[in-house]
Order: C-alpha cells, then structure tokens, then sequence
C-alpha cells in the first residue's frame, strides 16, 4: 500500500474540523484477517469492522477509531 509521507484526516466533532495525524509510521498495513461466507450472516458488523479501523488509525499515531464509542460500537453522527 505504500502510506509512506500520507496523514490521515480525522473529523473531530467537538471543534468542527479536519484536522491531520501524524505522518504514518509504516508503509504497509497489516489489517486483521476475517472471512464471511456471507454478509447477512453476519450478526454485528462492528466487531469485523472496528479492529480494522483500529490498526489504521494506529498507523497514523492515534490511539484507536474514535468513531467508534468505547464498546466498539459505531457512531451515529
């Protein structure tokens, strides 16, 4: 994937702005493996998604997605 020199811009809901992270500190990700057979099997979608969401805001030297609340559940906003 090469995220060499890239940022990530992340909303930040309380001030209204984008605002950049810090440069990624790899150039490849490595994101967590998951495989479905099929979707509508699937009975909670933010525990496939959320740890994916992890890593790469992880790259870019943020804690964790904070779309996500601290259950792992997706925001609404």
């Amino acid at each position: 994937m090469d995220a060499t020199g890239y940022r990530l811009g992340i909303w930040d809901a309380r001030s209204g702005v984008l605002r950049a992270t810090e440069l990624a500190d790899r150039a490849d990700f490595v994101i967590p493996e998951n495989w479905m057979e099929r979707i509508e099997a699937v009975s909670d979608i933010d525990e496939i998604v959320r740890p994916t969401l992890d890593v790469l805001y992880q790259s870019f030297d943020v804690e964790r997605c904070y779309e996500c609340d601290d259950k792992g559940r997706w925001i609404s906003r």
